[in-house]
């Protein structure tokens, strides 16, 4: 089913909308007996349905492209594209009306406006803003008031019901309406983000250091899931420090990563090639129109570099060795064996500890060992931390033992290595 026809680039103030949307708008009017007008994206009157209810013709101000009218409603227009749903919003005679865009692949082509309805009741402060828009005579404002009198009225719950209804008469004619839902979430995270501002104002809420580490950490050390969730809440802070500033916030995120660069060049080479060749992504950073794009992208570069510390110790397939490799990895001051990481991931302990040895060539105990010597390596060289805490920060609680260890994998022992490759 054809949903509709993109206009000619030669005629841009005209739209050909299918059969199949035309008979859906018609045929909410006709059952809600609201007049409905679709308009071109510069406010042009391009189809009308059930025109012979709409008050507004009775009025030769709504006729006047320079009036305060049109002025009202190409503003509303405007602001409803930015949505995602449909836009109640009241005309310059305090009437209602609704707006919903035809978004195409993220392209306005145009605008249903549904009204103008009563919402409760009419006061007599609607009769005069007839008169003044319009100066009107008695007579007119008669004429105006009995046709008020067929209008449709509706509660502001029923009201917002009907909006719902154009909205589906529109969005249910298209091909797809992801335009609509990615505009909604948009602004819906836009509102998050101001209420966060707000409470943050209130709360004086200072900047989120420890998260930016944390994010860091977790990202050098392969914690992909950790990592995940600390960035996701990191751009929610950041944007309410920024106070929504969109640009800031990649700048941040762009810094972070600058600094994962730079502590991984010495002791994780695979994390630099990542970085470096992964342009695609940090450009999409760089680029992100929304801040639910640039969460999508961070994560993304957050993959790149966990699969990039994977891949350094293992090119397989097989998930559970990918799975076993991760957990040592981000657990490395924690005392791991077989039995608890297989337990951890819901395997027999001998199955893992064969297919271990079989994928890797070397046991998982031995993997264990190299993978922890390898960070007290790296701590040795990049920190000021003691030989002791490094043995801890290891998972090793006897020295003794961590040194033996240490001189197995590496031919020297602790203070050795550090003597030697420390500038």
């Amino acid at each position: 089913m054809q949903s509709y026809i993109l206009p000619q680039k030669t005629k841009p103030d005209e739209t050909e909308l299918s059969s199949y949307l035309i008979e859906s708008v018609r045929s909410f009017s006709d059952i809600t007996q609201i007049p409905v007008t679709y308009l071109s994206p510069l406010g042009k009157v391009v189809q009308s349905f059930n025109a012979d209810l709409k008050i507004c013709n009775l009025f030769p101000v709504y006729d006047d492209i320079d009036g305060p009218c049109e002025a009202n409603l190409m503003s509303a227009c405007n602001f409803s594209k930015t949505l995602g749903e449909p836009y109640i919003f009241l005309c310059k005679s305090s009437l209602t009306n609704i707006i919903v865009p035809l978004l195409i692949q993220g392209e306005c082509y145009g605008h249903f406006v549904a009204g103008p309805i009563i919402m409760g009741k009419l006061r007599e402060s609607n009769f005069t803003k007839f008169v003044d828009l319009n100066s009107l005579t008695f007579k007119q404002l008669d004429v105006a008031k009995t046709f008020t009198k067929s209008m449709p009225t509706y509660s502001p719950g029923n009201l917002s019901k009907i909006a719902v209804m154009l909205f589906n008469a529109v969005t249910a004619s298209l091909v797809t309406n992801s335009d609509y839902q990615q505009l909604k979430a948009d602004c819906y995270n836009h509102v998050d983000i101001n209420t966060g501002i707000k409470e943050a104002k209130k709360s004086k809420a200072s900047y989120p250091y420890d998260m930016e580490s944390d994010l860091i950490n977790l990202t050098i050390k392969g914690n992909k899931e950790d990592a995940t969730k600390v960035a996701t809440e990191l751009i929610k802070q950041l944007s309410i420090f920024e106070s929504g500033d969109l640009q800031s916030v990649k700048s941040r995120l762009l810094w972070l990563f600058a600094i994962i660069t730079s502590l991984s060049k010495d002791s994780t080479s695979e994390l630099l090639d990542v970085l470096y060749t992964t342009t695609d992504i940090i450009g999409k950073l760089d680029k992100a129109n929304n801040f639910i794009e640039l969460q999508k992208n961070t994560i993304a570069l957050i993959n790149s570099i966990t699969s990039a510390l994977i891949s350094k110790y293992y090119s397989g397939s097989s998930e559970l060795i990918i799975k076993s490799i991760e957990y040592v990895t981000t657990n490395k001051s924690k005392k791991l064996s077989t039995n608890d990481t297989a337990n951890l991931l819901h395997v027999n302990s001998s199955y893992l500890s064969t297919l271990f040895k079989k994928e890797m060539k070397v046991s998982f105990t031995d993997f264990v060992k190299a993978v922890k010597i390898e960070y007290a390596c790296t701590l040795l060289i990049n920190s000021t931390i003691s030989i002791n805490n490094i043995a801890n920060e290891c998972g090793y609680i006897d020295i003794s033992y961590f040194t033996k260890v240490f001189k197995k994998v590496t031919g020297l022992t602790p203070k050795q290595y550090s003597n030697t490759f420390t500038k």
